[in-house]
């Protein structure tokens, strides 16, 4: 065949492979967006449906419910927001008002968003996870041709990458799985630059690699994942390092500084316009997370289970399903399984294993020490341990189960190593038996302990039948490195090579297909009567729900109704304390944990009040005197909150504090009034004359970046605003501006002269 076709034909082939992971979308119309659990789960949903499913809706996968509580109902309204031509700094519908832009996960600068300008929504969703695994395989495949191995060794490792069990356990976020994806690009790109800057200057060439480096690496620490995004930039800083150092040593002396220089200038180059690139997303977010509370959130990690990637779980590398499934509810092992597993299939595990063992080159040992030194600090280990009892910033935040991704990267590489030795019928039948009958004898182990196993039968059943297959894989991909590496013909070995990469898709789909849950769009998150009557009430006011079970955090901003309730990992601290102490009834805002998700439940308390809590959600009938019911569905009831302050009111007195603590401890204090005395931590100056009932305050406007309101004030007055504080908060007053306050802890507030004034809030950069 000719060289020309041939390198046309195999990307197509490797992106059609890749797109029929997703055949029940092109059969069925269904989407890999986990949409069951919304009204599997979650009420008003679930009575939505109560009368066809009186029991619920079934669902595939309990675990997954993330991306439809955080980044597709992020994506959506953000996207939203910029298709109305506003910069979305703000979701109101959050947390009494949450950072969106700010917030990476949104991913709202993500270039490949460029998709929504063509396409609904949902479809545009879906096409995005489509992306990741043919992004990932692709950016595999001229990777490891570039390191000059056969077409079929690069084919198997492009699929590998792309569907391994990181891939698939994030492949519905939309945001990790893309920052993932890019890596192999990255790789290619320098690779190209290191050989080329050998014997030449800049060249049309050059800038052409130049701009490629900068959309890839612009593009993956825009795509919604900072610790994917930072793992990423570290393996391909060190990479470039060690093959730099590999190509310069090569060159005569006299030229290694000119080499290097030529280097330095392109990458140098290369990274400050990649900063120039970010830096909207990277100020927004880093500013975000100076004022979150990350630092406090996993405080208690020595005591959560999966922290670290447990010492059994290693047989997930042989077995994924031996502790069994979420999504066939037999899963028995440490919790929990998405952060869990690092398969990548049995015989390219076989492959990697005799990369490591007989292959003896540069490539080799880097992706194996790579892939070692990640796993080490992955496991409960000592120096694993060291960056969160030394408090390291940033490495002490975040989960290093996610290693899981390098370890998996490294694999495939390797795989497509040993694939390519033995194409190339460098190891003989010999030496394949040692790397084989080390996996053989893992696995004899694993059977005889099931076997024997006699203190839970229901569980070592699990595991038996989950060896099953994994066995019948160990065989079969062994037979055929024999068979490869004992055929003469180059032709045979090519389609026999092309069967075990049939082997392997099989092997990875169906470990995918098993955990990848796809469902009908209707499901998400369809508009209940309660939903309704919700969107129908007049004026500013905000929801809280009594039951984890009804509308969760998030969901309320797929509906454009603002909750007190979120679920994200970074959150203000003014609000995350704040939520605390009202949680613990008493002005505590020392370290707390809330796992990310905050649902303040007593509304009995008149900080519900003061956060504008107008309706209360319940599955349960609710006792007390301000609340009225007004509204059910099924077992869903909605009372309204007779005590609820208006989202925006003026006081006349303003206590001013030293500290945190002292303020939350006034705002406890019950012989303050809070409609008429507010809190700060800065001078400010009012009239302490009491209200009278000519001074009036009247929202025009209320909208996600900005709320203007007209006052009618006889003195000097303090208008506090119950949306929470937080820097890009600016106000003008008749088009003047001034200054905005923290007040009441985490609210906003602007002093107003005496008279009739409009007073305008507004989100800015």
């Amino acid at each position: 065949m000719n060289k020309r076709v041939f390198q046309v034909i195999v990307p197509v082939l490797l992106i059609i492979v890749s797109l029929s992971f997703f055949w029940k979308t092109f059969v069925y119309g269904l989407i890999p967006v986990p949409a069951d659990t919304i009204i599997g789960l979650y009420h008003p949903y679930r009575d939505y449906y109560v009368k066809d499913y009186p029991k619920g809706i079934p669902y595939k996968n309990f675990l997954i419910t993330d991306p439809v509580r955080q980044q597709f109902v992020w994506r959506k309204l953000g996207i939203e927001t910029l298709q109305q031509g506003s910069l979305p700094l703000r979701n109101p519908y959050q947390s009494a008002g949450a950072p969106l832009m700010a917030n990476l996960q949104s991913a709202l600068l993500y270039p490949l968003n460029i998709i929504f300008l063509f396409v609904p929504f949902t479809a545009g969703w879906t096409v995005l996870a489509m992306l990741q695994p043919i992004i990932a395989v692709l950016g595999m495949f001229y990777y490891l041709r570039k390191l000059r191995l056969r077409t079929e060794a690069a084919i198997l490792g492009g699929i590998v990458y792309a569907f391994s069990g990181y891939s698939i356990a994030w492949l519905t976020w939309n945001t990790i799985g893309h920052v993932a994806a890019w890596l192999p690009f990255v790789l290619l790109i320098k690779e190209h630059v290191l050989h080329d800057f050998i014997h030449r200057s800049f060249t049309r060439k050059t800038w052409v690699m130049l701009a490629a480096l900068v959309a890839v690496e612009s593009a993956y620490w825009l795509a919604g994942h900072i610790q994917t995004a930072v793992y990423v930039w570290l393996i391909t800083d060190v990479y470039l390092i060690v093959r730099g150092w590999q190509v310069m040593s090569r060159l005569p002396s006299n030229e290694r500084k000119k080499y290097v220089l030529k280097l330095g200038i392109f990458f140098g180059s290369a990274f400050v316009l990649v900063v120039i690139a970010t830096f909207i997303q990277a100020y927004t977010f880093i500013q975000f997370v100076f004022l979150s509370s990350r630092g406090t959130d996993r405080a208690n990690w020595q005591e959560v289970e999966g922290w670290f990637l447990p010492w059994k779980h290693l047989i997930q590398f042989v077995a994924p399903d031996f502790f069994g499934n979420p999504a066939t509810l037999n899963y028995w092992g440490t919790w929990n399984y998405g952060e869990l597993v690092g398969y990548v299939g049995m015989v390219p595990l076989l492959l990697a294993v005799v990369a490591m063992s007989l292959r003896r080159d540069t490539k080799t040992f880097f992706f194996s020490t790579l892939g070692i030194s990640s796993l080490l600090f992955a496991l409960p280990t000592v120096v694993a341990k060291s960056p969160y009892i030394l408090h390291v910033p940033f490495l002490s935040t975040v989960q290093p189960t996610r290693l899981l991704f390098i370890v998996d990267f490294s694999l495939a590489v390797l795989a497509a190593l040993g694939m390519d030795m033995i194409l190339r019928r460098e190891v003989s039948l010999k030496q394949l038996i040692r790397p084989i009958g080390l996996i053989g004898i893992t696995l004899a182990g694993l059977w005889m302990f099931t076997l024997l196993w006699k203190d839970d039968v229901q569980n070592a059943s699990v595991a038996q039948r989950n060896l099953l297959l994994p066995t019948g894989l160990f065989v079969g991909g062994s037979v055929f490195m024999f068979l490869i590496s004992r055929m003469r013909r180059m032709r045979v070995r090519i389609v026999m090579g092309f069967l075990l990469a049939g082997l392997v898709c099989f092997d990875l789909f169906r470990f995918g297909w098993k955990f990848t849950p796809f469902t009908d769009a209707a499901y998400l998150y369809p508009e209940t009567s309660v939903i309704s009557f919700l969107k129908k009430q007049d004026g500013a006011f905000r929801i809280m729900s009594t039951d984890n079970r009804l509308l969760p955090p998030n969901f309320a901003s797929y509906h454009r109704i603002e909750d007190i309730a979120g679920y994200d990992p970074l959150y203000n601290k003014w609000y995350g304390e704040f939520v605390a102490a009202w949680m613990r009834g008493k002005p505590d805002i020392s370290p707390f944990s809330f796992n990310r998700i905050i649902i303040p439940q007593q509304y009995d308390t008149r900080f519900a009040d003061l956060l504008n809590v107008r309706y209360v959600l319940s599955l349960s009938p609710l006792t007390s005197e301000k609340l009225t019911p007004v509204f059910q569905e099924g077992q869903t009831m909605i009372y309204e909150n007779t005590a609820s302050f208006d989202r925006a009111f003026l006081v006349s007195d303003v206590v001013i504090v030293p500290s945190d603590q002292h303020e939350i401890k006034t705002l406890f204090d019950k012989t303050v009034d809070l409609k008429k005395t507010a809190t700060a931590q800065e001078s400010i100056t009012v009239s302490n004359i009491p209200l009278s009932g000519t001074e009036t305050v009247y929202i025009e406007k209320n909208l996600p970046g900005e709320i203007v309101v007209k006052t009618t004030t006889r003195t000097p007055r303090l208008l506090v605003v119950t949306n929470v504080y937080y820097p890009y908060w600016k106000a003008t007053i008749d088009g003047t501006s001034v200054p905005v306050h923290r007040v009441d802890y985490t609210f906003t507030g602007v002093t107003v002269p005496e008279g009739d004034h409009t007073v305008r809030l507004f989100t800015s950069l």
